[in-house]
């Protein structure tokens, strides 16, 4: 047990992300870490009221990825900054399509289209268009006219609900202060002068 407790805020590099560990699951097979280091010594991670992308990783996977030693986790620290730093290159989004899509890297390498920053492929009757913004892999697809656009991590790959979440509330605000504006305007009203 005290092996187990002992897990509890240590760092794990994985896919060149660093990670903390904040949880177990019930029958210690697995562990829950926040993408990230603790800020701060009295930090307590909650999971209801966080801003930090979270993953699971199976014991067995995660024990030998600890990483305990401090200049160790400075230069994982200057590789994460480093990949993060990357431009998004022809290469980089051929494989990050491939892995998407399960179509073959030589077919997507021969149909992708490189405009200026951004990657477009028609694949079947989808288009793809990939770019990074923010630090992140930002991908649209269309299919019959219709776009979904959506949010990766630019060095692990993995969806990135929190940033997805975070635009679209922001895109909520946004709507209501205009549809408040409208009205306003509309109707002639200066409720909010003084």
């Amino acid at each position: 047990m005290s092996q187990v407790i002992e897990l509890y805020d240590k760092v794990v590099y994985y896919k060149g992300r660093l990670w903390t560990i904040y949880a177990l699951t019930g029958n210690h097979d697995g562990v829950f870490a926040y993408q990230g280091l603790k800020p701060y010594g009295s930090f307590r991670y909650d999971s209801n009221r966080s801003d930090r992308n979270i993953s699971y990783f199976s014991m067995k996977e995660v024990l030998p990825l600890i990483i305990e030693d401090e200049d160790k986790i400075a230069e994982c620290a200057r590789a994460e900054k480093f990949a993060q730093a990357k431009k998004l290159n022809k290469k980089m989004a051929v494989e990050f399509l491939a892995n998407l899509t399960g179509h073959a890297k030589s077919k997507i390498n021969s149909d992708i289209e490189e405009n200026h920053n951004s990657f477009t492929i028609l694949l079947g009757r989808v288009r793809y268009d990939l770019w990074k913004n923010d630090g992140r892999l930002q991908l649209q697809h269309n299919l019959h006219g219709r776009t979904i656009g959506t949010a990766f991590d630019f060095v692990t790959w993995k969806h990135d609900s929190m940033y997805d979440d975070a635009r679209k509330q922001q895109q909520d605000n946004e709507d209501r202060k205009e549809a408040i504006e409208n009205y306003k305007h509309r109707y002639n009203c200066s409720c909010d002068l003084k």
